[in-house]
Parts: C-alpha cells; sequence; structure tokens
C-alpha cells in the first residue's frame, strides 16, 4: 500500500466592505480582525492601476521598503483602492472587482 502525503495550500482571503462609516478591510489569515478606516481620515479615495512586483514587491501585505507610510493589502490582480490619508500614509487594498466597489463609492458620494 502506497502512503500519499497531501499538502494544504492555504488560501489569502481578501475582505472589502465600505459603507457610510467608511472602509474595513480583513486580509485572512494574516489579519483576522477588521482593520477600519473612517471617512474622517480618509483625504483621497480612488481606484487605480498598479504594479504589485514593482511597487511593493508582490502580493500579500506588503509596503515600500523606503517608505513605510505606504502599505498595500493584495491578493492578486493590479487594480486597487488607494487611500490616501490626512496623516500621509496611502493603504493600498486590491480588488477584483473595481467597476463595483467604484459603484458604491458613487453612491456614497466619495468619487467624481
Amino acid at each position: 500500500m502506497k502512503e500519499e502525503v497531501v499538502f494544504y495550500e492555504k488560501q489569502v482571503i481578501l475582505r472589502t466592505w465600505v459603507n457610510e462609516e467608511g472602509v474595513y478591510i480583513k486580509m485572512f489569515p494574516f489579519v483576522f480582525r477588521y482593520k477600519f478606516f473612517p471617512w474622517e481620515i480618509i483625504s483621497k479615495v480612488y481606484i487605480r492601476k498598479y504594479h504589485p512586483i514593482w511597487e511593493y514587491g508582490g502580493w500579500g501585505i506588503k509596503f515600500r521598503w523606503w517608505n513605510f507610510r505606504n502599505i498595500a493589502y493584495n491578493a492578486g490582480g493590479n487594480r486597487g483602492l488607494q487611500l490616501e490619508l490626512t496623516n500621509g500614509k496611502r493603504i493600498l487594498i486590491g480588488t477584483r472587482k473595481p467597476a463595483e466597489l467604484e459603484e458604491v463609492l458613487r453612491k456614497l458620494h466619495k468619487v467624481e
């Protein structure tokens, strides 16, 4: 009888929730609780195209090594929700549904 070993690949699940209070994100298995960014601390928000490897060195929870004020939460793809905070930090949240996310932001009157 042959014995088999099965390796389980852990999935990275990035959840983004946008409502009238602000932006919530959770990246399982790295972040177990939602991180909350209220609209009061967000000076600018928009959807943009980015280069995960060039800008952040890949996917996951990443930052620019020369600037810890820029953080990315991305699980794949090259589109994201860019948050510019009032304290100067920039948070990029990857999304595979940029059109739907932009529609929600328009309904909340957060983008033009």
